[in-house]
């Protein structure tokens, strides 16, 4: 979710957005129930919107199992007609957020999730190894693999998500390192997109 946040900040930067602006404006099928509901507010977890990953449980559909596609996602968070509350009157973490993020960034750049912070964040950065992971079939050299504990042993768990935004992201602790770096030594972004 860091780094989705801040390739929308550096969008900000570069005046092709501001964080006030109504979600709407990139995001026409998103129902916010006629209220405005502002970037920053899905920045922060208080717009009121649904989490997707629950509804679609609720739906049948279990996204651990099966792939999840950005435009999937958006699909049907396009379905919810009601919030949770008015946006900016709570908080309440949830995924769609930054889901939702991933596709205002590919509408408003004209690249992909992956591609922009690629050519923005990760390689000005010297971050060889990290990548939002946007296509489930491809494949990683030199990754760690996850396990679960199964009745028998453990299996190998390989998240099969194609949709990014509010996840994804595939890195090293060397390559966060880095990151870490330029919020104290601001190469990317700045001193105002750090703050």
């Amino acid at each position: 979710k860091q780094f989705t946040a801040f390739a929308v900040v550096l969008l900000q930067e570069d005046g092709r957005l501001s964080l006030e602006d109504d979600v709407g404006k990139y995001l026409p099928e998103i129902h916010t129930g006629g209220r405005k509901m502002t970037i920053r507010q899905l920045l922060q977890h208080t717009s009121g919107i649904r989490d997707y990953l629950d509804l679609m449980q609720l739906a049948g559909k279990n996204p651990d199992a099966s792939v999840v596609k950005q435009d999937e996602v958006v699909a049907f968070v396009s379905r919810i007609r009601t919030l949770n509350f008015s946006p900016g009157d709570a908080y309440r973490y949830e995924n769609t957020s930054y889901a939702l993020l991933a596709t205002l960034v590919q509408r408003v750049s004209g690249k992909s999730l992956r591609e922009f912070a690629a050519t923005r964040i990760f390689k000005p950065l010297g971050m060889e190894a990290t990548l939002f992971r946007d296509d489930h079939t491809f494949q990683i050299q030199n990754r760690a693999h996850g396990y679960e504990p199964q009745s028998a042993g453990w299996s190998e768990v390989t998240p099969i998500y194609d949709a990014v935004g509010d996840g994804g992201v595939w890195t090293t602790l060397g390559d966060l390192a880095k990151w870490d770096a330029n919020f104290y030594e601001p190469r990317v972004g700045g001193t105002n997109a750090i703050e």
